[in-house]
């Protein structure tokens, strides 16, 4: 029998009052806790402040490790950013998600650190943490296979070889995967999956994927079945960003919304940050840095110019500049990465809203594949992949409405079914591409009677972090004396394409500006025994 949303949420407060014999400790341990930032508090030079140039979800774990680790209070840290905190879309419109990173069950120790304190959005008295714990223990992940179409061949001998050389030696970051494998490798069932879920392409970071296999491998006869990932009750915005937001305000961080950081101004030596200039609705503004004030800087996001589309037009191309203040900075002192250098690696996410459940069921039928888990379509020209929720994936979401999540990874190539490139076909014609892929073409009719919406959203900077040919483009960590770079496209040595990174490279850039090095807690290692092809349904 399928639990539903309600009974967890009582088994929930059943295991937190058979853990009620534990307060006593905990209160004592919470007592030792405050006393210690207390200190930590004292040591801190009087008016101290953090500024975070970009509110990315990367700035948000990078504020709570202040918070936790440094003592800071939150009235020292302000978070700038140039959009405000938004809803995801309702039954009536469409819902547009744009998920892609994934949580790993294991190697999530920077993660984890931050959310076992945030409470949940949704569940009283339980963190984030435990939330995503308990609700995968209820609904485990476990798809009959993650792969549907054309049966692609196996890996080479040469080619396995080569995987675990890339284990044990990372090879320079610009060295892509076509550098290193044959054509075969790429038609593999074996690459298919790890594609999918890490937004790979041919000119892709060969060190990057040997990062990813590196920290992945413990999963490596689960890929094929998702059961090494943890999903979360709603999507990622939801369960993760909204309540570390209101977290944060609840500690007192202030969130400048609606913001945009338009330039930075350097000391005479070039070396630290003094003041900072910002557009407040339409008002300038100059902010003047204090001795020991920092700065930590988002560079550039996978979101970066992008747009978004409807049922009945595509995405359309961004018209306005790109990482401005990246690229002023990069004009004024250099030493902050090459954003004149990176190069567009687009990736296209679409949300399906419909009023009934005759597609996801019927794919289900088709596909035998199980909710939650990512499938990738095989005969895809555009290498399509889709994903049906376990329930509702939005709070905002009523009985009756029905969400799937897809992403293209080839938006420039021609369709199997549908005669555009990806990036130049509407929300129509992706979902009529995905049913002619799943062989329903017949049931189009009474299938598009059934859509509220489907939303793609063009994202040009989609796998552009682990492109090699962007490596050198990146930013390092600690860019200036008092400024540091975050995010996906700042240089961290964890692996990119996994919640995990935001966190990583948050603490990392964090501790490095206090003189610390960063613990990301004991790294499960990786045990070699050979690549299994890949499950197919």
């Amino acid at each position: 029998m399928k639990l539903k949303k309600k009974d967890v949420a009582k088994l929930f407060a059943v295991a937190a009052a058979i853990g009620a014999g534990a307060a006593a400790t905990a209160v004592a341990v919470n007592r030792r806790n405050k006393r210690k930032a207390a200190e930590e508090l004292k040591r801190l030079p009087k008016g101290r402040n953090i500024y975070f140039l970009g509110n990315s979800l990367s700035a948000l774990f990078g504020a709570a490790y202040l918070i936790k680790d440094f003592g800071f209070r939150g009235d020292s840290i302000h978070i700038y950013g140039k959009y405000a905190v938004d809803g995801c879309g309702s039954d009536e419109s469409g819902f547009v998600c744009t998920d892609m990173a994934f949580i790993a069950s294991e190697n999530s120790q920077c993660l984890f650190d931050v959310l076992k304190d945030v409470p949940s959005h949704e569940l009283e008295d339980i963190s984030v943490k435990t939330e995503i714990e308990n609700y995968n223990n209820a609904y485990p992940l476990s798809s009959a296979g993650r792969l549907f179409g054309i049966e692609g061949g196996d890996v080479s001998r040469n080619d396995k070889k080569q995987l675990a050389q890339l284990l044990r030696t990372l090879p320079d970051p610009s060295v892509t995967l076509g550098d290193i494998f044959g054509a075969d490798f790429f038609d593999s069932d074996f690459y298919a999956m790890w594609q999918s879920l890490f937004l790979l392409e041919r000119d892709s970071s060969a060190a990057e994927f040997a990062k990813q296999l590196g920290e992945m491998l413990f999963a490596a006869d689960n890929v094929e079945t998702c059961e090494g990932v943890y999903d979360t009750s709603f999507n990622r915005y939801e369960c993760i960003y909204l309540p570390l937001y209101e977290y944060l305000k609840g500690c007192g961080v202030e969130f400048c919304e609606d913001i945009e950081v338009t330039d930075i101004d350097f000391d005479e030596e070039n070396e630290n940050v003094t003041s900072f200039h910002i557009v407040d609705r339409e008002t300038r503004k100059t902010f003047f840095l204090n001795g020991g004030d920092m700065c930590i800087m988002t560079p550039c996001t996978v979101y970066e110019a992008m747009t978004e589309g409807s049922f009945d037009a595509p995405a359309p191309a961004y018209g306005g500049e790109r990482f401005p203040l990246w690229r002023k900075l990069y004009e004024k002192r250099g030493g902050i990465g090459r954003p004149d250098e990176l190069s567009e690696e687009p990736v296209i996410l679409f949300t399906a809203t419909f009023k009934n459940d005759l597609l996801t069921s019927r794919l289900f039928d088709v596909t035998m594949n199980s909710p939650g888990t990512l499938l990738t379509l095989t005969d895809s020209k555009w290498r399509m992949s889709v994903s049906v929720p376990m329930d509702k994936y939005f709070s905002a979401q009523k009985d009756g409405t029905y969400i799937l999540t897809g992403r293209i990874l080839n938006c420039g190539t021609e369709g199997s079914c549908v005669k555009k490139a990806a990036m130049h076909a509407s929300g129509a014609e992706v979902l009529y591409e995905l049913v002619c892929l799943l062989g329903l073409e017949d049931e189009w009719d009474e299938i598009r009677e059934g859509v509220v919406n489907v939303i793609p959203v063009l994202l040009p900077y989609g796998g552009a972090a682990v492109s090699a040919g962007n490596q050198k483009a990146l930013s390092p960590m600690h860019a200036a004396g008092n400024l540091a770079c975050i995010g996906e496209f700042a240089q961290c040595g964890k692996a990119k394409g996994d919640m995990e990174y935001y966190a990583a490279s948050a603490k990392e850039a964090v501790y490095g500006m206090f003189g610390k090095t960063a613990d990301r807690g004991k790294q499960k290692k990786p045990v070699f025994a050979g690549f299994r092809i890949g499950k197919r349904v």
